[in-house]
């Protein structure tokens, strides 16, 4: 059947602790030694996975994927030399068709910044199958509403979660998982994955790692909060191709409701924009996306069988990039749009703007001074915003660059919009009979393109 039990799920109590920390082995030498021969070994892997059930994770209870360390005496060349061996911390996987809980205290962090942290993945799947059809659903048995769309809900508090377990979980918690960043934080992990169709704010959140974090995700709903985000790498955006094409056409504020802008605020030293993402807010107010980049944004496409890679960000409000530069990956066609419209009157003769209603949101692009040659080839970069303001550097190695700013256009002094590919020779495609192709491997797929003539250059400015 296509349903599930309300009841059903990886229960994991308060007193429950799961433990696949690091550990040392001892060996003495002999048994009249002082000295000990040591195995520090590296953590290992929590994977907790309902395909057809709840994953609820009670507050008191620890996942623990921490590293260790031990002080090590040895005898070297006639001296005693004492040092300290460290071990990585290990892996936690979180997946659910139906729903996830997450109060448990959690560990990822090694016994020293000279070992790595561990690694946290909290997943909403459709590894079950489609859950929207009630057909072959048996009596008593709960089936998904196709408009449930899987969802993590971020904010710095534990879910106030008051069922007993055995007994049925509301709907409230349908397709949903309940995530206190603090207690990631608190876990000292490295790398973080949030990976399903949205991600919600339900309060302000700052957040930060030492390597990654990935928003694998369609939509980001700020829902009017304040969220910071900071780590060595940071991707926005889904990398799986059905998740693609599926950002609402429509992301205007709610007229309604009335509040405080949503803010998002991204600090690393490289970030990527990933496949088809959308940025909304709750109330009547602009968002503002703040994207902050110490090295380079770079924008990729996901590829599929009949398409060349593409991407967008879709957004309501005014987008503030900063980094080296910013540039479409090979053959990425990208499109950056800023939904938030101009406004105004228009003089039917002339086509002048005579008057501005709203004026609309901004698109402004600041660099950092370090560019360099960039090592990709014919990818498209389309900007529409009703005002551009560019300080910083765009760049489309042998590829196209279309700016569309209906009120205002600005390409400052010192700023760059280039299609050149700047006295590289960059690796791109083969000849085969006349016509030129390009094959990659993304994952596990292979995808192969043909084309007839060399891309044109071409920087297009409206």
């Amino acid at each position: 059947d296509l349903g599930f039990l309300r009841n059903q799920a990886l229960w994991i109590g308060s007193n429950a602790r799961i433990n696949a920390s690091g550990t040392v082995i001892e060996r003495p030498t002999n048994s009249n030694s002082l000295f000990t021969d040591l195995d520090v070994l590296d953590a290992g892997n929590i994977t907790i996975k309902a395909v057809r059930g709840f994953v609820v994770a009670e507050q008191g209870s620890v996942l623990d994927v921490s590293g260790v360390s031990r002080q090590v005496t040895t005898f070297d060349a006639g001296k005693l030399r004492t040092y300290t061996d460290y071990a990585n911390a290990g892996s936690i996987d979180i997946g659910s068709d139906i729903g996830i809980i997450l109060n448990s205290t959690l560990r990822g962090k090694a016994a020293s910044n000279l070992a790595s942290n561990g690694k946290i993945s909290i997943r909403m799947t459709n590894d079950g199958g489609q859950l929207s059809s009630d057909e072959l659903a048996f009596e008593g048995v709960s089936v998904l509403p196709p408009q449930v769309t899987p969802t993590i809900e971020l904010s710095s508090n534990d879910t106030n979660f008051a069922v007993a377990r055995g007994d049925d979980i509301p709907e409230r918690f349908d397709r949903r998982a309940l995530v206190n960043v603090q207690r990631l934080q608190d876990g000292g992990f490295d790398n973080v994955t949030f990976n399903a169709i949205n991600l919600e704010a339900t309060s302000d959140i700052s957040f930060s790692t030492r390597q990654s974090i990935v928003l694998d995700n369609v939509l980001i709903d700020l829902n009017d909060k304040n969220v910071q985000l900071a780590s060595n790498y940071i991707s926005l955006g889904p990398t799986l191709t059905n998740n693609q094409n599926l950002v609402p056409v429509d992301l205007s504020p709610d007229i309604s409701v009335s509040g405080d802008s949503g803010v998002l605020n991204v600090n690393a030293n490289f970030i990527d924009l990933i496949g088809d993402l959308g940025i909304t807010g709750e109330s009547d107010s602009n968002i503002d996306v703040f994207l902050n980049s110490a090295g380079d944004v770079r924008l990729r496409g996901v590829f599929s069988r009949d398409q060349l890679p593409n991407g967008s960000l879709n957004f309501y409000g005014d987008l503030t990039l900063t980094a080296d530069q910013i540039y479409p990956s090979t053959l990425t066609e990208y499109s950056i749009i800023n939904q938030h419209k101009l406004n105004a009157e228009v003089d039917e003769t002339t086509g002048d703007i005579t008057s501005i209603i709203d004026a609309g949101g901004v698109v402004e692009i600041n660099g950092n001074g370090n560019a360099t040659p960039v090592l990709s080839a014919a990818g498209k970069l389309t900007i529409d915003s009703p005002t551009i303001i560019n300080r910083g550097v765009i760049k489309a190695p042998a590829g196209e660059i279309n700016l569309i700013a209906p009120l205002s256009l600005q390409l400052l002094n010192g700023s760059t919009t280039s299609v050149s590919l700047d006295n590289q020779s960059v690796p791109f495609w083969r000849t085969e009979a006349g016509d030129w192709v390009y094959t990659t491997q993304e994952g596990a797929s292979s995808f192969t393109f043909v084309f007839n003539d060399l891309p044109e250059k071409v920087i297009s400015l409206n």
